[in-house]
């Protein structure tokens, strides 16, 4: 949404326009990436380093951030990064105090949604951060949807910024999906978020990524593909019939949910129709847990060809 208000020339909230003039950026887009790669750099990473998981704590110690909370982790590192849930990054709170800015974590939050939570409010803390100090002035005023989606940008590259530099799955875009999230302790979901970002040119021309869950809803008895409905997706502009459609039984989303194999992955070059996404797309997917006990989802990427 925002770069294309950006790449429109629609005029931008206000504190994005200070912090693009700031920094000196063509675009606001641009100026993050410059604020969130001189963060990592006191971290002590450099472009293209190796170290793929980043310390949030670390971050804001760097930011000069008090965080307050404490996540619960779960018992596997590995299963972590595989939350196929949708959070937003609202779940934690910014306090922009001018001798010490403050994040508060709420108690009892997953350690890979503190992650991510803790890499948005620093988004909104560096859009509002001037070499003089905080503005108080656009600090005060109410978070614009560009706001917030400069700051989801800003999580993402600060927890995934070279995430898909060694994209040793090239060959399915799911795969290195859940590679990545697994390797940077982030959600499926913000690891799909990041292939679509501006500054990630691994992959080609993806139009979306889509989750498919079994509809609750839908008779056990049916077919597999009748019962698979899409939960999230990331597909730009396009409208996606959240819970009201289903896959189709030829498609390769249905293919992979059926497979005997507990995780399945394919790809192929087929005819899409799921909404308005429409057309002819390489479509990479990767499938996992259990039809039986209703857990089974497939994870769905659709590359222009």
């Amino acid at each position: 949404m925002l770069h294309k208000l950006e790449s429109t020339g629609t005029e931008l909230p206000l504190p994005l326009k200070r912090f693009r003039s700031e920094a000196g950026a063509a675009t606001a887009i641009a100026a993050m990436e410059v604020a969130a790669d001189r963060v990592l750099a006191a971290c002590g990473l450099q472009s293209g380093h190796e170290r793929l998981r980043v310390s949030a704590s670390e971050l804001c110690r760097v930011c000069d951030i008090r965080l307050e909370g404490a996540p619960k982790r779960t018992a596997k590192r590995a299963s972590r990064g595989l939350s196929s849930e949708k959070f937003s990054g609202h779940t934690g709170s910014l306090s922009l105090d001018p001798a010490q800015p403050l994040i508060r974590l709420p108690a009892g939050i997953d350690f890979v949604r503190a992650r991510i939570a803790v890499g948005h409010e620093i988004g909104h803390y560096l859009l509002h951060r001037r070499a003089s100090g905080i503005d108080r002035f656009t600090a005060r005023l109410e978070s614009t949807p560009a706001e917030e989606a400069i700051a989801e940008y800003a999580g993402r590259v600060l927890l995934m910024r070279h995430a898909y530099a060694d994209t040793s799955y090239a060959s399915n875009v799911v795969l290195e999906c859940m590679n990545a999230a697994r390797r940077a302790d982030v959600t499926l979901h913000a690891a799909a978020a990041r292939v679509g970002d501006p500054d990630v040119k691994s992959f080609g021309s993806v139009a979306g990524l889509i989750l498919w869950r079994i509809n609750p809803a839908a008779a056990r008895d049916a077919a597999l593909a009748s019962r698979l409905t899409p939960s999230w997706h990331l597909c730009g502009g396009a409208f996606i019939p959240v819970g009201r459609c289903h896959a189709r039984r030829s498609s390769l989303i249905a293919e992979v949910a059926s497979s005997s194999d507990g995780n399945a992955s394919a790809s192929r070059t087929e005819e899409v129709e799921i909404g308005s996404l429409k057309g002819r797309f390489r479509v990479d997917a990767v499938a996992w847990g259990s039809s039986e006990n209703g857990t089974r989802l497939v994870l769905s990427a659709f590359l222009e060809e």
